[in-house]
């Protein structure tokens, strides 16, 4: 039977081979350890921000400087992935931009999948205020998601 959950597909995914992924924190609540800890069973993770006990961190008081060191330490391998977090968008992006020679001026593809209390999975497209602001910006953001799904996960 074919598997039509996304976040248990990315699971198994996941669980094939464990990964080094940063996080950028800067403070923490009960529910952000929580989500920290229930990671830690199928990546490993690295804290970029503030130490947090239990984890392994990389301080740095300047969220800037937080931001490029994520992107950096991708380039470097030093992290499989990232996920910029508490981290400005903006720090990782234009870092993210110059070490990969992407244009400055070329427009981003960012989304998230999510799912509410119901079950319902969802993506959620920018939620950066410079994105997304006309209707050509919208249909090439949805264009280039069903194509990466359509790749990713042989979605027809």
């Amino acid at each position: 039977m074919a598997q039509h959950n996304l976040f248990d597909i990315i699971l198994e995914r996941a669980k094939k081979k464990r990964r080094k992924i940063g996080i950028g924190i800067y403070r923490t609540d009960d529910a952000i350890l929580a989500s920290l800890k229930r990671a830690q069973e199928f990546v490993d993770v690295v804290i970029y921000g503030i130490k947090i006990p239990g984890f392994s961190c990389v301080e740095f008081a300047d969220q800037a400087e937080a931001g490029r060191r994520l992107v950096t330490d991708l380039k470097n391998g030093v992290i499989d992935q990232f996920v910029r977090g508490q981290v400005d968008d903006l720090y990782t992006v234009d870092e993210f931009k110059k070490l990969y020679g992407v244009d400055p001026k070329e427009r981003r593809v960012d989304f998230g999948l999510l799912e509410d209390a119901d079950g319902w999975q969802f993506f959620l497209g920018s939620a950066s205020n410079p994105d997304l602001q006309t209707l050509d910006e919208k249909i090439r953001v949805i264009d280039v998601l069903t194509k990466w799904l359509g790749a990713e996960f042989l979605i027809k």
